[in-house]
């Protein structure tokens, strides 16, 4: 065993002579690393918000990188400035700019600091859009500022130090760009806070249905019978384009091209279904399908049937409502409500009458409803009303001396299948009944003339404005202004319930 080891140890000496002898022999060139040549007289200076960095280049930069406090950027080229922005108070910044020459070598950096002194820059700065207006509102971090500066596009707006909030009034569309700044006591400024903001708008598109062919005082004319006038319609038609204004798109179509085809409901978001039609009560409660006349055609109510006609007018009206349409039913427009699906055939108005004239009888009272819904309903915004010793808010909607024909089409809760030994368990019985809500009636409650029916997340949300109440002609003679007021209120609402879907 020991002559093995000695042997081993031999070979192993022998070896490590060998590999000196090799080492010597072996000659190894210095590694010299190539670096690009800096940059010189580097200095920063603040413009605005903006930290803005100069300096000289050597010879031969094809590129410039700069390291900074929140990141990297870099140039393209032999650039001699590079601007960083926004730069907040109180905080320390460095920024190191390197070069890269045409062979790819990086070079040393050159080092610069900056801190930015003055008051702090609002927080939670944001811009929300209310119709046609703006609303700026934001956070102050500092008290006792002298100023606050705001920019909106070119304009300038100067605020007080404590002010939080600003509205811009009718702004046009387009894209705006809103810049805001703080003003210390020593009328320093703070660093900017920027909003890029759309201002854009969501355009109601309502429709009229009428009889008439188009909206003209011919083509009402020629909806007129020999002892009847359909000037309720006409009137109604004639005012509806008052609602038009810069969010608001106004279209009148005749019933018959809406059952012909020839109109496309779908870009509606809203449709007003108007018909009083002039003749007899119970003749035009059967609307749209009279069975024995025409009463939607582009001529009088007791022409010829056109019970394909009425039936064409059901389908596009509910293919409408089903696809989320919300409509307006008027008058005896109502009677509609059980063909397209709203309600089913106990839940259209019980009660209908009237003639072709006016009522002597009615000349010389003022005529009106009591609104028994939330008075804070949208469709209620701006009606003169009152407390009196009706069941709900007292409205007026035809005045004294006003023309009156008391044609009618009303819910009765005296009668029918939601009829009950209180009125309280009658009207409750009613809204379970027919699905909806009651809006308004009579003062004693006890006649239904509004109702809401709201949609069930597929169909649309429908309204139907009934009674006798519910003139739209008066003889010439001045009116007050709550039933238009109620009408444009629920179109308007309507329509937005459409633009939201």
């Amino acid at each position: 065993m020991i002559k093995i080891k000695r042997i081993s140890m031999f070979l192993v000496f022998g070896f490590l002579l060998t590999l000196t002898s090799s080492c010597e022999d072996l000659e190894l060139d210095p590694i010299t690393p190539t670096i690009a040549q800096k940059v010189s007289g580097l200095s920063v200076d603040l413009n605005g918000d903006d930290a803005v960095l100069t300096w000289t280049n050597p010879a031969n930069v094809s590129s410039v990188f700069v390291l900074h406090t929140d990141g990297t950027g870099s140039v393209e080229g032999p650039a001699t400035t590079w601007s960083y922005g926004i730069i907040d108070v109180n905080k320390d910044y460095f920024f190191t700019v390197k070069t890269k020459d045409a062979d790819g070598n990086l070079s040393l950096g050159e080092t610069v600091y900056l801190n930015r002194e003055g008051p702090e820059a609002v927080r939670n700065f944001a811009a929300t859009q209310d119709v046609n207006d703006v609303i700026l509102t934001w956070d102050l971090i500092e008290s006792g500022l002298q100023s606050i500066r705001l920019q909106i596009n070119n304009d300038i707006v100067n605020l007080s130090g404590d002010a939080t909030s600003y509205t811009i009034s009718d702004l046009p569309e387009g894209d705006y760009t809103f810049k805001i700044n703080t003003f210390n006591a020593a009328n320093v400024i703070s660093p900017s806070r920027i909003i890029e903001f759309l201002v854009s708008f969501d355009i109601r598109k309502i429709a009229f249905l009428g009889a008439a062919a188009e909206n003209t005082p011919v083509a009402w004319d020629a909806c007129n019978g020999g002892d009847f006038t359909v000037d309720d319609d006409e009137t109604a038609a004639q005012w509806f384009p008052n609602i038009a204004g810069p969010f608001t798109e106004v279209t009148y179509h005749s019933f018959t091209d809406v059952a012909n085809g020839e109109v496309d409901l779908s870009v509606y978001h809203a449709i007003w279904i108007q018909f009083d039609g002039g003749w007899w009560g119970d003749r035009v409660a059967q609307f749209p399908n009279n069975g024995a006349n025409c009463i939607i055609g582009e001529g009088p109510a007791d022409g010829p049937a056109c019970s394909d006609l009425a039936e064409n007018l059901i389908n596009r009206v509910t293919t409408y409502y089903e696809a989320g349409g919300n409509i307006l039913v008027s008058n005896f427009a109502a009677f509609i409500l059980d063909d397209i699906g709203v309600v089913d055939g106990n839940g259209v108005p019980n009660q209908a009458w009237g003639g072709t004239g006016y009522e002597d009888w009615a000349t010389g009272d003022a005529w009106g409803g009591s609104w028994t819904a939330d008075t804070s309903s949208p469709y209620f915004t701006g009606v003169s009303s009152n407390a009196g010793g009706c069941i709900g808010a007292d409205f007026e909607t035809l005045a004294a001396g006003t023309l009156k024909k008391n044609r009618v089409a009303q819910y009765n809760m005296d009668f029918g299948p939601w009829a009950a030994a209180s009125l309280d368990e009658a009207r409750s019985n009613f809204e379970a009944a027919v699905g909806g809500n009651i809006l308004w009636g009579n003062c004693g409650g006890n006649e239904v003339w509004g109702v809401e029916w709201p949609s069930d997340g597929i169909t649309g949300t429908v309204v139907c404005a009934i009674g006798g109440t519910w003139d739209w002609e008066v003889g010439g003679v001045p009116n007050g202004d709550n039933m238009k007021i109620i009408t444009k209120n629920i179109l308007n609402h309507l329509a937005d319930l459409g633009l939201s879907n």
